[in-house]
């Protein structure tokens, strides 16, 4: 194997692999910032509806009015369960959204695990406890976003490689010419 080649196919090495971890590490601090987002997103959730189905319910604790704060915000789509539940824990309401696959692989999900985020809220009627609220977040539309976060970048960092290696080809060929 010549000079060139050699040299060609060290620095390409390199720079492949300065690439794939760039790659890794933008993937992994995002899988994290979505990971944070998912928790908020479950609290104020929470926060949300347990403050809104204190102020409605303190005449009494009517299911159905519970229900009409609880549907729009379910039917959002971003949220796997949402239940509000009596102060002796009977569930009064309960929306459940089995899980869909994404637009997105499977592998994918496998290797960049969010986990589904659950927070509780307390109800509170007036001075007293109306029951508690829980919500669990889907990580459906955060995988899709990280996907197409790894779709793009991936597709970025494949062109600055070829264009690298073509110029290292015109670089490593002017140098190396007797």
């Amino acid at each position: 194997m010549t000079l060139g080649r050699q040299l060609a196919l060290a620095i390409s090495a390199l720079f492949l692999v300065a690439l794939v971890g760039v790659e890794a590490i933008l993937l992994r601090t995002a899988q994290g910032n979505l990971q944070q987002q998912l928790e908020a997103l479950a609290q104020d959730a929470a926060t949300s509806l347990g403050l809104s189905l204190g102020v409605l319910l303190r005449g009494g604790g009517d299911p159905a009015l519970a229900e009409t704060v609880i549907n729009p915000a379910f039917d959002r789509g971003h949220y796997e369960r949402i239940e509000y539940l009596s102060v002796s824990g009977e569930r009064i309401v309960s929306r459940y959204l089995p899980a869909r696959e994404g637009d997105y692989p499977a592998w994918f999900v496998r290797a960049f695990t969010l986990h589904a985020p659950t927070a509780e809220s307390l109800v509170s009627a007036g001075w007293n406890q109306a029951g508690r609220v829980r919500v669990t977040v889907h990580p459906r539309f955060a995988y899709e976003q990280l996907w197409g976060t790894a779709r793009d970048t991936g597709v970025l960092l494949l062109i600055i490689y070829v264009a690298a290696l073509l110029v290292l080809r015109l670089v490593l060929r002017g140098v190396l010419r007797p």
